[in-house]
């Protein structure tokens, strides 16, 4: 094959591969633009092909005829067969890409189609909530009879959750707009309390959209909240007592005053709620996020949390009495005038908090610092835990003098 055969080959081949480069838009710099790449490296690779052709063809370079022949083709079938992997490549990734969409497409129709049934229903629920009105207009009591209270708790259980399905994507979160339109509908309706707790009872709130819902000073004792979004509501005052949150958001959420015993609040999102003088005694916070919540004169007594995140929390005169912390990030936390008094901390992070005037006992330090506690260091350099009185009942205050005033 003579020098014009390779020449033309070369050039045929470096056509190839670069508009395989200009399809793949490899380099990418913009859409528009991807056309006009793929010329340039075609013309590249067309100029590095011929020099190599040049070379190749140089005695100075490689003398012998034979082995310089036997080069360039395996030259030329490796830049081919690698055109045509990349070839393959984006067009096994293109077909991905269109059943991916194709997948989403058949998604978002079902989740269209559930909302359109859930919404149908609501045309029920106004029926059930009429008939219910009409019952405690003509009761002195406020009270409903137990076949309302059991189609009520039947409409909750029929409101399925489902993913919102805006313009241009899926909500990732099932929710039941639904079912927070039944809870906010009911809460209004003054029911006496005996009816309202066995609607709570035998009916479900889980998974019910209620973002900036307002629930103020009701009693929700009991209900069955999880994994609702409850972002930005407020619950000024409201009783949760016993209440399911697991997984539930209460970000940004207002519970002043409210009320949380034994609550189950388990991986459930407090960040930057407003929970002054909450009492949450007896809850459960494993794995729950508190960052930067507001708990100034809470009630923490004999609470149970277990990798839960308290960062750069306020929790200055609230009160840990038997509570029991494992794993727990306190870093940049507000504790003062906080009460500590046989609470249990086992590997809970401190840096950077502030523990002056905090009411712990006399051996406190020492059994922090036994359990490997994050920031223990920290706590020994900025305050004093040397206690003369070895009398493990006695209390002390801590404060920023390193020292510590007996009570």
């Amino acid at each position: 094959m003579n020098r014009k055969a390779y020449v033309l080959i070369s050039i045929f081949l470096a056509a190839i591969f670069g508009w395989g480069l200009g399809y793949i838009r490899l380099p990418y710099i913009a859409e528009e633009y991807s056309f006009g790449v793929g010329v340039l490296t075609a013309i590249a690779i067309i100029g590095l092909t011929a020099l190599l052709t040049f070379l190749l063809k140089t005695k100075k370079i490689i003398s012998s005829s034979e082995y310089s022949k036997k080069s360039f083709w395996l030259i030329l079938t490796c830049v081919t067969t690698a055109a045509v992997c990349i070839f393959l490549y984006q067009k096994n990734d293109t077909q991905q890409n269109k059943i991916e969409t194709q997948s989403n497409l058949i998604v978002a129709q079902s989740e269209a189609i559930i909302a359109l049934e859930q919404r149908n229903l609501m045309a029920l629920v106004a029926t059930v909530l009429a008939a219910a009105d009409t019952e405690l207009a003509q009761s002195s009591t406020r009270s409903l009879s137990q076949a309302i209270i059991d189609r009520i708790a039947d409409l909750s259980h029929s409101l399925k959750p489902y993913r919102q399905v805006t313009k241009d994507s899926i909500v990732n979160r099932e929710l039941s707009r639904e079912r927070g339109q039944l809870l906010l509908s009911l809460s209004k309706m003054r029911i006496n309390e005996l009816s309202f707790r066995k609607i709570r009872q035998q009916s479900t709130f889980a998974y019910a959209e209620l973002e900036e819902g307002r629930l103020v000073g009701i009693n929700l004792s009991g209900i069955d909240l999880m994994r609702a979004n409850l972002k930005s509501a407020n619950l000024t005052g409201t009783r949760l007592d016993s209440a399911v949150l697991l997984e539930t958001n209460l970000s940004r959420a207002k519970l002043v005053n409210g009320s949380l015993i034994g609550a189950d609040l388990m991986r459930a999102n407090f960040d930057w709620a407003d929970m002054t003088s909450c009492n949450l005694s007896n809850a459960r916070l494993d794995g729950t996020s508190m960052i930067s919540v507001n708990l100034y004169a809470a009630n923490l007594s004999s609470v149970q949390a277990k990798y839960s995140n308290l960062h750069n929390a306020i929790l200055k005169d609230a009160n840990f009495t038997n509570s029991t912390f494992n794993i727990v990030d306190l870093t940049k936390a507000n504790l003062y005038n906080a009460n500590l008094v046989q609470a249990k901390m086992t590997r809970v992070e401190f840096y950077n908090s502030n523990l002056e005037n905090v009411l712990v006992d006399a051996k406190w330090y020492k059994t922090l610092h036994e359990s490997n506690t994050e920031g223990s260091s920290y706590l020994l350099d900025k305050y004093d835990f040397t206690v003369s009185d070895s009398d493990s009942t006695q209390f002390f205050r801590i404060t920023h003098k390193k020292s510590l005033t007996a009570l």
